[in-house]
């Protein structure tokens, strides 16, 4: 099975949920340490100003979450501009 790049080495192992908004994936790092981790790809056409508050209000609560049964929040990445 050929991997998929995501970014910075950062490897897509299989879609897990996705619907308008957003595409969950499940993904590991590079081909040595395979840690895992889900990748929230949110889509980027979704412009509205209601729409960046409550994606700046996940990130804050994400962040501050610290629960062994939660997966941990990593950080976040945003397209560059062309």
């Amino acid at each position: 099975k050929k991997e998929k790049y995501i970014k910075k080495g950062i490897y897509e192992d299989k879609k897990i949920d996705g619907g308008c908004y957003n595409e969950i994936y499940l993904v590991h790092s590079n081909k040595n340490t395979k840690k895992t981790y889900v990748l929230k790809k949110i889509n980027t056409h979704i412009q509205d100003s209601d729409w960046q508050k409550y994606f700046i209000r996940e990130i804050s609560v994400l962040s501050e979450l610290n629960h062994p049964s939660l997966i941990k929040f990593c950080g976040f990445s945003l397209p560059s501009k062309s």
